[in-house]
């Protein structure tokens, strides 16, 4: 992630780390793994905003259906 730019305390946010030495340390020896890590971690919150955003549309129609019946 660090190569891709990406900001140490991003990656520390994503691992879970309370230590930034932790999250420097995995960067040196597994670039691999955290590069993985962070990519399953975007997976996830694009998940939940592509979720959160269904569930908007959905409570908005079933509040303009309710209306409309009023």
């Amino acid at each position: 992630m660090l190569q891709k730019g990406i900001a140490i305390d991003k990656v520390q946010e994503v691992l879970g780390h309370e230590n930034i030495s932790t999250t420097r340390r995995y960067a040196r020896t597994a670039p691999g793994a955290i590069l993985e890590l962070a990519a399953k971690a975007d997976r996830v919150e694009e998940t939940k905003a592509i979720y959160n955003l269904l569930i908007d549309e959905i409570f908005l129609e079933d509040l303009k259906n309710t209306l409309e019946r009023s």
